[in-house]
């Protein structure tokens, strides 16, 4: 479990992979997964739906009993779950209490192993400050994962991961603890409300009106708006790709594998689009590693400055200028879906995203050059800390619009359940000090 966003969370959970793997533990017995299909590319695994097979059984408020059900009509998921020795789970946040409970007890009934998780081996990993689980219009709040009944007897050690790396700044490393807790002193908001970008205009072209709005600064890079609904933007880079002179280059992605619902899966999970439309001049974002030496990462921003023809294919290849000054042709690059630690399906496409807009949801896990937020519509508890927590450095962030304080808000259970976390870990270490 991680204390806050930023701390190498992906990298500890990819060390530990490669470790099991050099003990000899086989590759079928380890299951890398994550509550979101962003996620999981991230530990190269599958969703944790995908692994278990429970269908929307769990979805649905089913039983125990119903999700067993369903599992075992799936012979697929019945053979993972015999074969598991452990399963790996990310950001654990979006995980519901009653879908935890449901897992816990197919994995008992499947293996007939009366042993917490079936003698499953859980790695859960995720910070309970941030996204809560999901739920739908009109629903009641859904229970937190570690409000499950069986919790305690599966969660038998927490490890907090402390050193920030994504920022450097030890100041914007205070303010997103504060953040973090829910908590908007004066000193907070003073500080965000320094961040605010003078020169800013409307999407639609004019200053003023209910919009987002978009930031420019003089290299030509514009800081990816970080919004809380989807359709603001969707409806921001289509509008703003059309409002580009030049022809469109369109790049379709090459997908492999031999199961059609796999191949579906790649759409949920996979960063890079099926379908990219680019132009000179489109606010881009690396979704792949490249060369992080050279600063070309994972949310790396840039725009499209030409198009160069590739000597092999005769495709046009986009060249983008990145915020570090340097200029790149970006190619084409494999993206691959995991399951049991074997790549099942694959995606060949451009590493890029149109970046002038971005759901705080997909920024999960990312670390943005420059980013700017408004927080006047958060809607959810960790919201207003997942945005702000993507950027790496408080001169790369700019907050637009209202800063509400009410916006900033840790759910109240979470803040309970760390506080007790830490009580429990100071008396072990009294009773420690004083054996």
């Amino acid at each position: 479990m991680k204390r806050c966003a930023g701390t190498g969370k992906s990298l500890v959970l990819n060390r530990i992979l490669a470790k099991l793997f050099e003990a000899g533990v086989p590759g079928g017995a380890v299951y890398p997964t994550a509550t979101t299909g962003l996620a999981a590319c991230h530990v190269k695994g599958t969703t944790l739906q995908q692994f278990s097979g429970i269908g929307k059984a769990a979805a649905c408020g089913g039983s125990p009993e119903e999700v067993l059900k369903a599992v075992r009509r799936r012979p697929d998921a019945v053979r993972r779950w015999k074969a598991v020795q452990v399963l790996i789970v990310d950001e654990i946040s979006m995980l519901d209490g009653d879908t935890f409970d449901a897992l816990e007890f197919v994995a008992r009934s499947i293996r007939g192993v009366d042993a917490p998780f079936g003698g499953v081996r859980i790695v859960l990993s995720g910070d309970f400050f941030q996204l809560p689980p999901v739920s739908r219009k009109g629903e009641p709040e859904k229970k937190l994962c570690f409000e499950a009944r069986s919790w305690k007897a599966c969660v038998q050690e927490t490890v907090e991961l402390k050193l920030v790396f994504r920022q450097q700044d030890n100041s914007f490393v205070k303010l997103l603890s504060k953040v973090r807790w829910g908590q908007c002193t004066p000193e907070v908001l003073a500080k965000l409300r320094s961040c605010a970008e003078n020169s800013i205009t409307n999407a639609n072209g004019g200053g003023g009106g209910s919009s987002p709005q978009v930031v420019v600064v003089d290299d030509g890079i514009e800081k990816t708006q970080l919004l809380t609904h989807k359709a603001d933007v969707l409806k921001v880079n289509e509008e703003r790709l059309g409002r580009l002179d030049g022809a469109e280059v369109v790049s379709k992605a090459e997908n492999r594998g031999n199961r059609p619902d796999i191949l579906r899966q790649l759409d949920d999970s996979c960063s890079a689009p099926a379908t990219l439309r680019l132009k000179v001049g489109a606010q881009v974002m690396l979704v792949k590693n490249l060369a992080t030496g050279r600063g070309l990462a994972n949310g790396s921003r840039g725009v499209v400055v030409r198009f160069a023809k590739s000597t092999s294919s005769g495709a046009r290849l986009p060249v983008v200028r990145f915020a570090s000054g340097l200029e790149e042709v970006i190619r084409p690059e494999e993206f691959h879906l995991y399951v049991g630690g074997q790549a099942v399906a694959s995606r060949r496409q451009l590493p890029l995203a149109l970046a002038w807009a971005l759901s705080v949801h997909k920024s999960q896990g990312m670390s943005l050059d420059r980013a700017s937020v408004c927080l006047s519509r958060a809607f959810e508890y960790g919201q207003a800390y997942v945005a702000l927590s993507r950027v790496r450095s408080l001169e790369g962030l700019s907050v637009v619009g209202t800063i509400d304080p009410s916006k900033i808000r840790a759910h109240p259970r979470v803040v309970s359940f760390y506080r007790a976390l830490s009580r429990e870990r100071k008396e072990a270490l009294r009773r420690r000090g004083g054996g």
